[in-house]
């Protein structure tokens, strides 16, 4: 998996930027468009999330995700990866205030997946 297209968000806040997922072969999916990576104000922990939609009910503004994941390992492993990918993308791009990358939410075990993979198996 690479990542392409990276736009970064210049405005204050959480979110750092938008790019896509591009995968060599994955059940014949070769991109997906609209990802975002956040950075958690508290930890300063890197996540992503996948393509959604904003809606509204009652005033508050909620989101409606177009994936999912079966088990939490799979979400973790799948983090791991395109953090791990992002973070070579950025080491391509030269740009060092991006370059503090940490593994949200992921054990060690999981961790350890990641960086004996070249992609990630499902």
């Amino acid at each position: 998996m690479k990542i392409t297209n990276y736009r970064k968000n210049d405005k204050e806040g959480a979110l750092l930027g938008w790019f896509s997922l591009e995968f060599t072969d994955m059940y014949g999916i070769r991109f997906i468009n609209s990802c975002k990576l956040f950075r958690n104000r508290n930890t300063g922990n890197w996540f992503i999330t996948m393509p959604d939609r904003e809606y509204e009910i009652d005033g508050v503004k909620k989101y409606a995700a177009y994936t999912g994941y079966t088990t939490r390992e799979g979400s973790d492993l799948f983090q791991a990866n395109v953090i791990k990918a992002l973070q070579e993308y950025f080491d391509a791009k030269n740009e060092p205030q991006q370059q503090q990358v940490q593994y949200p939410h992921v054990n060690a075990q999981v961790q350890q997946m990641a960086q004996d993979q070249q992609e990630c198996p499902f």
